[in-house]
């Protein structure tokens, strides 16, 4: 298993509002997902999830077998960047999801224990057709009774389709 919510919750980042007016639509994006798990093998996977963005300020992405949600605010100049936080349920099946994947990595069940994101940004391009990203979070946890940190890190960029 993978990670892979993440990248759904960044792709929510593929879009941003318009002076007053809010901007809604849909896109693809694909990257590359990486957790990097101190004392196991390190995970790397490619990842393809589909967006979809309201003008009221939420998202929904959905990767090849989860599905996740939550709000975005659009940040900076020209609002062509776009910050995200993501529902509780979708958080725990974050959770569960990075379990699963350190549990592989690591050979050994793992709990994880915190999950901070550390950035979670997308910038559209001008035109606002396509966009790029950069995600961080950082997460400690428990294995055979000894404590470790890990870092997921997501890249990637996509297109961008607004809806009328």
């Amino acid at each position: 298993m993978r990670a892979s919510l993440i990248a759904g919750l960044i792709a929510v980042a593929l879009v941003s509002q318009v002076g007053a007016q809010g901007v809604a639509g849909n896109g693809v994006l694909t990257g590359v997902e990486r957790l990097n798990i101190h004392g196991c093998r390190k995970g790397r996977t490619s990842v393809v999830v589909s967006v979809a963005v309201a003008a009221d300020g939420t998202w929904q992405a959905v990767e090849t077998t989860h599905a996740y949600q939550g709000t975005y605010t659009p940040r900076g100049k020209g609002n062509r960047v776009l910050a995200f936080t993501f529902d509780d349920p979708s958080r725990a099946l974050y959770t569960s999801v990075l379990n699963a994947w350190a549990d592989d990595l690591c050979g050994v069940p793992v709990t994880v224990t915190s999950a901070t994101q550390q950035k979670a940004v997308f910038t559209l391009n001008k035109r606002r057709t396509k966009g790029s990203l950069a995600v961080v979070y950082r997460f400690t946890g428990v294995a055979n009774g000894r404590s470790g940190r890990a870092k997921l890190t997501l890249a990637g960029k996509g297109s961008w389709q607004a809806l009328p």
